[in-house]
């Protein structure tokens, strides 16, 4: 029976291929203030909890796409990069530069639960209500 022997080279390419698998930067939405507002509310989006070396020099996370929907899945907004973009708040209803429109802002009112979804080199969903005085509200309501 032979013994298979791993060569610096297979070892050295297992082992970037696993640093790279663990570099997947996980993305965080939070309301900019707490006293943000319709019709353009603010929101801040930072990475979290990714390793050290693999953060780069900018420090705003990469986002492509950015929606706000409906819990029924219904795009209320939708903007997209040309590629990938540094940023670190989106301001609901203004697109960024780098980025072009594919569905127009709706309406934000009071009702509906919302659902901002950002991707990029991560990903992260904040739901929302806004409440009757058009304060917007996180989930877990009231908190």
């Amino acid at each position: 029976m032979s013994k298979t022997r791993m060569t610096p080279k297979i070892l050295l390419t297992s082992i970037l291929v696993l640093n790279l698998l663990s570099c997947t930067p996980v993305l965080k939405i939070e309301l900019a203030s707490s006293t943000e507002t319709v019709p353009n509310p603010r929101f801040t989006i930072t990475e979290i909890n990714e390793p050290a070396a693999c953060r780069s020099a900018n420090k705003n996370p990469q986002i492509d796409t950015v929606q706000l929907l409906l819990e029924d899945d219904t795009v209320l907004w939708h903007i997209r990069a040309t590629g990938i973009n540094n940023v670190g708040e989106i301001t609901y209803g203004v697109t960024p530069p780098g980025f072009f429109v594919e569905v127009e802002p709706a309406e934000l009112t009071a009702g509906p639960t919302y659902i901002l979804e950002v991707r990029g080199n991560g990903a992260d969903r904040f739901k929302f209500i806004v409440g009757t005085d058009g304060v917007i509200i996180p989930y877990p309501w009231g908190s």
